[in-house]
């Protein structure tokens, strides 16, 4: 069994370094792309 520990892509937030945790902030275009391509990646391992 493979276990994978994958963390949130980025927001605005995470860019500009501000505190997070109280707020539910969406992901940017950068974050979507980075949640596109772990999809895709996940995908090929079944």
């Amino acid at each position: 069994m493979d276990l994978y520990f994958i963390r949130h892509g980025e927001t605005d937030w995470n860019k500009h370094k501000r505190l997070q945790g109280h707020q539910d902030v969406p992901l940017n275009d950068k974050g979507l792309a980075q949640a596109k391509m772990l999809a895709i990646y996940l995908k090929k391992k079944n």
